[in-house]
C-alpha cells in the first residue's frame, strides 16, 4: 500500500505555498520496489471548506539521470506554483513529481516498459495514477489529467501519453525528443516505443493537446519540438511550440518553461475537447 508523509519545503506562514507530501508507491509486479513520488497540493487543500472540492492533476517526470526531487529543487515547481497562486493566475491543481528512476537515478530509463523490467510506463500510467486518485481528491478523468516532463522525462511523457490517451488529455513537454536512446534494449517493441515512427499514423480516438518547449541555445531541441508539434497537427491534434531565447538543454530551461506548461494545462482543463 502507498504511504504518505507531509514534508515542508516552504515557509508555513505563506498561505500561497503549496503543501508537499511524499507518497511512496511500490510496485514489485512491475519490478519497481519503491518510488518516492512528491505531491504539491493546492493551498487550502486540507481546509474544511474545501472538503468536497476535487482538483485536476499534472504529472511531471524528471530527466535522466535524475529523480523526483529535481522538479522540487532545480525545476522549482513549488516556487512557480507559489507565484501563480499569489497572483491568482492559475486555478488550484495537484502537481505530482513522479519517480521513474526505479531506484537507480544514474540510469537513463526513459519511462519504458523494458523487457525483463522494470516496467515504468505501466508503473506510472496504472499504479501511480490509481494510487493518487484513491488517496487524493482528484478529478479522475483524462480531461483533467496532464502528463509532462523535461528531456528524458519529456520523452517518457510523450511516449506514455500517446500509449494512454484514455488517461491523459494533455502533454507538457520541455526539451522533448521522439526516439529512445536505448532502442536496442527494447527488441521487437522498439518501433512501438518510438513516437517518431508511429505518431504520424496513429489514430486518436480522443483528442490530445500538446505543449512543446525548447531553448534556442539548443537548436536540436527546437527542431525536435517543431517536428513533434507538426506530427501532432498532421493528425488533427492541438500542438503549441514555445521557445526561450538563448536557453540550452538544462534545468534552467525546464524551470523557465514550467509556467507556460502549467498555464497550458489549466487552459485544457478549463476547456476540455472531449
Amino acid at each position: 500500500m502507498p504511504g504518505t508523509q507531509r514534508i515542508r519545503l516552504a515557509d508555513p506562514a505563506d498561505p500561497d505555498a503549496p503543501p508537499v507530501e511524499r507518497m511512496v508507491i511500490a510496485d514489485p509486479a512491475n519490478a519497481v520496489l519503491s518510488g518516492r513520488n512528491f505531491l504539491l497540493l493546492p493551498p487550502g487543500y486540507t481546509d474544511a471548506a474545501n472538503a468536497n472540492r476535487r482538483y485536476p492533476v499534472v504529472y511531471l517526470v524528471h530527466g535522466s539521470p535524475g529523480g523526483p526531487e529535481d522538479w522540487l529543487a532545480a525545476g522549482d515547481a513549488p516556487g512557480t506554483l507559489r507565484l501563480f497562486y499569489r497572483s491568482r493566475a492559475l486555478p488550484p491543481m495537484i502537481v505530482v513529481s513522479v519517480d521513474l528512476s526505479a531506484g537507480k537515478p544514474g540510469r537513463n530509463r526513459e519511462g519504458l516498459d523494458v523487457p525483463g523490467g522494470p516496467r515504468l510506463e505501466t508503473y506510472l500510467a496504472r499504479s501511480v495514477v490509481t494510487a493518487v486518485d484513491r488517496r487524493y481528491r482528484t478529478l479522475a478523468d483524462r480531461e483533467h489529467r496532464a502528463l509532462g516532463g523535461m528531456s528524458g522525462g519529456a520523452f517518457a511523457a510523450l511516449n506514455i501519453g500517446l500509449h494512454h490517451t484514455a488517461e491523459f488529455g494533455a502533454l507538457l513537454l520541455s526539451m522533448p525528443y521522439d526516439t529512445p536512446e536505448n532502442r536496442t534494449a527494447l527488441g521487437a517493441s522498439a518501433d512501438a516505443n518510438t513516437p517518431r515512427e508511429y505518431l504520424r499514423t496513429m489514430p486518436f480516438p480522443r483528442p490530445v493537446a500538446a505543449f512543446l518547449a525548447a531553448g534556442t541555445g539548443a537548436p536540436g531541441d527546437v527542431a525536435d519540438a517543431r517536428r513533434i508539434g507538426e506530427a501532432f497537427r498532421s493528425r488533427g491534434q492541438q500542438a503549441t511550440v514555445h521557445t526561450e531565447d538563448g536557453f540550452g538543454h538544462t534545468w534552467r530551461t525546464a524551470r523557465a518553461t514550467l509556467p507556460h506548461l502549467l498555464a497550458f494545462a489549466a487552459e485544457v482543463f478549463e476547456h476540455p475537447r472531449g
